[in-house]
């Protein structure tokens, strides 16, 4: 009983003093507003005085007019006359706080500071915050958090936690123990997410300072309020991975949790310790699925687990399978963030995924190739009418887009393939992003590169491309390009048409009935077209004297394939010279499929040796090696006459240097593909031979024995394509058997062998390879 009453005593005495220092800074504040007051008493007399002549002379002039006495049908009103009307505008009574004299000037009648300063009230927060905490923060720091629109929290923390060391150094004070652990929840849950992050570290440190954590009542020491714990580790999710790992960390280290034996009590509290409640393992399991730690996760989801339906929170909320899934997605495991959205999706409807969780799980299938779940999850969002967000459209678009590819038997097909399907939709993707008013910027335009180029709509893509260039070039107001992605779907578009080309060239040989001439689906489809056409019709190929070098056709189809090699030369040339920082290994292997499509094999074997190099080449640090052309080439050139050895060398050195590329599978891949296009069998048996010493090198070694499977079995399959393609009937024959033993070989893969045996009547062949068929 003593004890209490000191504290109380001494927060009396506290109380006064406080109350005194108020009243000192209020008639501060008065003797402030009063020569205010004086200033405005007199401008508002001189302009009362002009509104007054300004009436009079109005009024005069009115009776002039009307030819009417001064005396005639004038309306007077009281005072009361005049609060009636006032009263029925809904307005105050002026005459309640101000008395008029002279019906002019304006005289305040206020007793003390205090009637002065009810004219100006308090600033208050715009959320209701404890009693205590509004007492100890001064107005002109309130004044911080008045308007919602306008709110800085961190003054507010700041001086409340001055405030608190302030009086922690009194020994004699009790109103900490006031603030104890309600006030500082209450305190936390007033402060909006959006503004916890910048105050996380202010508000450990006051929960400390306070004792709100380690809380102590009359009787009883360090009781640790587990909502309090529950509060501080919940606003680490503001914070960096990194910080927030290291200060829940420390907390646990200090705090000792105990097992909760029936899961259900919240409210048991221990000294020295604190309950593991279920709250305490929801946010305990999402803070470790932010900091990826897969074991702690299931042991706390495991916990879980146990309790009963009516109160799991597994059951009841999709909160802490959101949590699961996006460390799932965070770890790039596909697997397992699927299984987990299926599990939200099939448990109840209480834990049915949010439109946010949708749209992550349409962004992981469409990075993974799975754009067939992207499309059911996006179904399922239109039957619960989600809001659909944008960024999950352009991931649906460029997802079919990913599985479109061009439809060759022409339009009486349309919808029966697959691939001009998944085109089809990936623009219907791009006409809702459209129609719902989301902005058209450089991502749109790249997927709708992504779109024309699988649709092998060449028109299209150029014009779209040189837009992106414009758009820059303007932006910086200096000459730019695109970025790497769509400058290598340029070229594969330039590629692509070729494969038109030559299936179109086919049918019309083979005079098949009812054959329509194809056209992509931007062309097809009414509402694309127009968007094209609009496309088209901006285009400007100088809108920059140093714009690229496209050939000023708006309407290119690239039905001409000279013109497509010559303007895909004046690309290449053309970013090797102003721009070689842009220039990746895809780009150099997306060029070198043209050239090899378009130019002829010499061509591309200069530009083979030149764009790169074989990895038991030594190449100089930092420096571009360019080698002499094979002989038979210079002899070559020699004969035609066309320049001499040194002109030729002078030339290439002359030329614009470009890292060269290690050469890799996949570019021995691409020169098989060109041999075969070219009919060209020593260039090929040149680069299965160099394959076979690359096979030997460390980086082919570094792969799996799984994957130097794979890419052997895909290399021996391409040279068997380029035997059969030249007549080589016993090579093929020779090359299946030898790898019999290690390759699967199918019907599919031997099927044009096969042919080619029959034809050459070598029927023994036929027999044998047969056998090898799995």
């Amino acid at each position: 009983m003593l004890r209490s009453a000191v504290f109380k005593r001494s927060f009396r005495i506290y109380r006064a003093v406080y109350s005194r220092q108020r009243d000192i800074e209020l008639e501060r504040i008065s003797s402030k507003l009063s020569v205010e007051m004086s200033k405005l008493e007199e401008m508002t007399s001189k302009v009362a005085k002009v509104i007054r002549e300004a009436d009079l002379k109005k009024s005069q002039q009115t009776k002039k007019e009307l030819g009417k006495p001064d005396t005639q049908h004038d309306v007077i009103l009281n005072d009361e006359d005049f609060g009636t009307v006032l009263k029925g505008l809904d307005l105050d009574d002026p005459v309640q706080s101000l008395e008029f004299k002279d019906s002019l000037n304006i005289q305040l009648k206020l007793d003390s500071s205090k009637e002065l300063l009810s004219l100006f009230p308090k600033p208050k927060s715009y959320v209701p915050l404890p009693t205590i905490i509004e007492d100890m923060i001064p107005a002109n720091i309130i004044s911080n958090i008045a308007n919602k629109d306008e709110a800085n929290w961190r003054p507010v923390v700041e001086n409340l936690l001055l405030q608190v060391k302030k009086l922690g150094n009194d020994p004699n004070e009790i109103i900490l123990n006031e603030f104890g652990a309600q006030e500082f929840h209450h305190f936390y849950k007033c402060i909006p997410k959006e503004n916890k992050g910048e105050v996380v570290d202010l508000l450990h440190e006051l929960a400390i300072e306070t004792r709100a954590l380690w809380h102590t009542t009359e009787g009883e020491d360090n009781v640790i309020h587990n909502f309090v714990l529950n509060d501080l580790i919940a606003s680490c999710a503001y914070l960096p991975v990194e910080k927030a790992d290291i200060i829940v960390n420390k907390l646990l280290e200090e705090i000792k949790i105990e097992t909760l034996p029936d899961g259900l009590n919240e409210n048991i509290q221990h000294t020295g310790s604190i309950v593991a409640t279920v709250s305490t393992k929801c946010i305990l399991l999402n803070h470790y699925a932010r900091m990826a730690n897969i074991e702690k996760v299931k042991i706390y989801l495991n916990d879980l687990r146990k309790l009963p339906n009516n109160i799991n929170p597994l059951n009841n909320s999709p909160i802490i399978y959101t949590s699961i899934m996006q460390m799932y997605t965070r770890l790039g495991n596909y697997e397992l963030t699927k299984e987990t959205f299926d599990t939200m999706k099939f448990l109840s409807v209480k834990t049915a995924p949010s439109s946010r969780t949708c749209t992550s799980m349409i962004l992981m299938d469409t990075l993974n190739n799975n754009i067939e779940h992207g499309l059911e999850v996006y179904e399922n969002m239109q039957k619960e009418n989600f809001q659909i967000e944008s960024s999950a459209l352009l991931a649906l678009a460029k997802g079919c887009a990913i599985r479109g590819t061009i439809d060759n038997g022409g339009s009486d097909t349309l919808g029966n393939n697959y691939g001009r399907v998944m085109i089809r939709k990936g623009w219907d993707f791009i006409m809702k992003y459209y129609s719902q008013g989301h902005e058209i910027n450089e991502q749109v335009l790249e997927i709708m590169m992504y779109l024309t180029y699988k649709d092998a709509d060449l028109a299209f893509a150029r014009s779209l491309w040189l837009s992106v260039c414009e758009n820059r070039t303007k932006s910086k107001g200096l000459p730019d390009v695109s970025d790497g992605k769509m400058i290598k779907w340029l070229f594969n578009t330039y590629y692509r048409m070729g494969d038109v080309l030559d299936r179109e060239k086919k049918k019309i040989k083979l005079n098949l009935k009812n054959h329509k001439p194809w056209m992509p689906v931007s062309v097809e489809d009414e509402k694309v077209r127009l968007i094209r056409s609009k496309v088209l019709d901006m285009v400007k190929f100088d809108y920059h004297v140093s714009a690229p070098p496209l050939l000023p056709l708006t309407n290119f189809t690239g039905s001409d394939s000279k013109m497509i090699l010559q303007e895909a030369n004046a690309v290449w040339k053309y970013l090797c010279t102003n721009f070689p920082h842009v220039i990746s290994s895809e780009i150099v292997e997306a060029y070198l499929y043209v050239l090899g499509r378009y130019g002829s094999i010499e061509e591309f074997k200069r530009a083979w040796e030149e764009l790169t190099v074989a990895e038991q080449q030594d190449l100089q640090m930092g420096k571009v090696t360019i080698e002499e052309p094979e002989k038979p080439i210079q002899a070559e050139l020699k004969l035609e006459g066309e320049e001499t050895e040194n002109s030729q060398r002078n030339l290439t050195l002359n030329k614009p240097r470009v890292p060269r590329l290690q050469r890799t599978d996949r570019l021995y891949t691409m020169c098989l593909h060109i041999s075969r296009h070219q009919h060209d069998l020593a260039f090929g048996q040149q680069i299965w031979q160099e394959r076979g010493v690359y096979r030997h090198s460390q980086q082919f070694q570094d792969l799996t024995k799984t994957c130097q499977d794979r890419q052997d079995f895909k290399f021996a399959r391409l040279m068997l394509s380029l035997l059969v393609s030249v007549g080589q009937a016993g090579d093929a024959y020779a090359l299946v058997l030898s790898s019999k033993s290690r390759f699967r070989w199918s019907k599919y893969h031997l099927k044009s062998l096969i042919q080619l045996c029959q034809k050459l009547g070598l029927s023994t062949m036929e027999r044998e390879l047969w056998k090898v068929i799995r």
